[in-house]
């Protein structure tokens, strides 16, 4: 990572100031030096970092969004935001330091709550869960993907089976947006239950040793993922990839070996986020499946329609979103959509002056007529805290999900359970669309996802206790002498 940072600093250094304005300049530049004093701080107080860790995928992210996007548009694209058409300025220049001072926040965070174990990927010395353990457990999450499964039938049923099918292959088109805001958000979370369960599911006949009851549980997820797919939604795909690498990745570290990364990342690349991006656009408008994929293998389309498309454009919606703070145009919300967040659980028929989530707001004010059609941007994961406290949001609410990490983490390497270890990869996968987001609204596709199943471990552990103190209050009562 350090290496590419070194790379494109050079490259930046040495491209002539012509071919671009001085601010989208020192904003890379910027970008590019708050990455490497985050990860080196990181480093330095931790162990040493694991290709997958949490904060490496933070990296990742971080490296995607506020380095590789706006180098794109240095290179390709005069330097033009993409919402105004205007050459980056000093609001571009001030995203850099806000994101680069909450990727720092967040690396101290992750560190400091870390100290005292010896990795950042403690998944690799899992203890299997006890048989008298396992068994109801995994009946419990069998009920639990059968219910999703069920959920998502009436979600089918309630859009018109026909309806339904047309809009899964046909992109994301007007029929298939309007079927999903038709159709109940509890219904068509169902799959999200089953994902999760069937994730934990996985990870346990792993441990076991049960590769053919893995595989089972992992046909059937791409089963479920099918619909996201066909739909190019990437925020529900790259997750749940991600999460069966670190799943297989416990029993078999050999999956990250150099000819397996070589063959495996550009395919998952291509077919995995490139492609679903061009058929869902291309099937919206009536192109074909062969042309999309054949799109999706043209290189200029993987750089400009992954790196320089709409999808990775948070540092320029961002810039939008200083600026009219700068201006006065936006209030500082003071923890508002926070508190929405919280009560996202809660009907807005019973809570009428719910507050609208951090994206709904944004939109609404900076993109009127595009949010009047439905149509929406995310402004990335250091948006929310900077719309609600500023630089001190900046610095305190990256660094305490940093902690969070590290916690988790840490708690994974103590334990090495089962479920610590599940709480871990799940969270990890769902890093990128938290970062791509906010994390009031985009944590809560990880808590869909993994909470049905983490309840499920609780009821099944309260069976098991309840039934155990039946046990022992029989052995305690006297015996009656006839």
């Amino acid at each position: 990572m350090l290496v590419i940072i070194l790379v494109m600093i050079i490259l930046t250094a040495q491209t002539p100031e012509v071919l671009s304005s001085v601010y989208a300049r020192s904003g890379i530049l910027v970008a590019c030096g708050f990455l490497a004093s985050g990860l080196i701080i990181a480093r330095l107080i931790g162990p040493p970092i694991h290709a997958l860790s949490p904060i490496a995928v933070v990296a990742y992210c971080q490296a995607l969004l506020f380095v590789a996007r706006p180098l794109y548009q240095y290179y390709y694209a005069n330097s033009l935001n993409v919402f105004t058409f205007a050459a980056y300025g000093p609001e571009y220049l001030q995203s850099s330091f806000v994101s680069g001072f909450g990727f720092c926040a967040m690396c101290v965070g992750f560190a400091c709550a870390l100290r005292g174990s010896p990795s950042t990927l403690p998944i690799f010395h899992v203890q299997k869960m006890a048989n008298n353990e396992w068994v109801p457990l995994k009946r419990a999450l069998i009920f639990v993907t059968v219910c999703g499964y069920a959920l998502y039938s009436v979600y089918v049923v309630q859009t018109g089976i026909g309806n339904y099918v047309t809009g899964v292959t046909s992109g994301r088109s007007a029929m298939s947006r309007s079927a999903t805001v038709a159709a109940s958000g509890y219904f068509t979370s169902g799959l999200q239950f089953s994902i999760g369960a069937l994730i934990l599911l996985m990870l346990g006949f792993r441990l076991r040793g049960d590769r053919r009851a893995s595989y089972i549980c992992m046909a059937v997820l791409c089963i479920s993922l099918y619909p996201d797919i066909a739909g190019g939604n990437r925020s529900v795909f790259i997750p749940v990839a991600l999460a069966v690498v670190l799943v297989m990745l416990t029993t078999n570290p050999k999956v990250l070996s150099p000819h397996r990364v070589v063959v495996w990342v550009p395919s998952l690349f291509i077919f995995g986020i490139v492609a679903p991006r061009i058929w869902r656009d291309q099937l919206a408008e009536g192109g074909s499946l062969t042309t999309s994929i054949a799109s999706a293998l043209d290189p200029s389309n993987a750089l400009e329609g992954f790196v320089g498309g709409l999808d990775t454009a948070m540092v320029d919606a961002f810039e939008v979103q200083i600026h009219a703070q700068s201006s006065g145009v936006l209030d500082y919300q003071m923890g508002w959509t926070y508190l929405g967040a919280i009560g996202s659980v809660i009907p807005r028929d019973v809570w009428k002056a719910k507050p609208e989530s951090v994206d709904q707001v944004l939109n609404a004010v900076l993109f009127p007529a595009l949010d009047a059609q439905g149509i929406g941007f995310s402004f990335g994961f250091y948006s929310e805290p900077y719309f609600n406290f500023g630089y001190f949001g900046i610095v305190v609410l990256p660094g305490l999900f940093g902690a969070l990490l590290g916690l988790l983490t840490r708690r994974a390497w103590s334990s090495s359970t089962l479920v610590s270890t599940y709480i871990l990869i799940m969270t990890t996968a769902y890093i990128f669309p938290i970062m791509r987001g906010s994390i009031s609204f985009d944590a809560q596709r990880l808590m869909i996802a993994a909470l049905p199943a983490l309840i499920a471990v609780g009821w099944v552990r309260w069976r098991q206790q309840a039934a155990s103190q039946r046990f022992q209050l029989r052995r305690a009562a006297p015996t009656r002498r006839k």
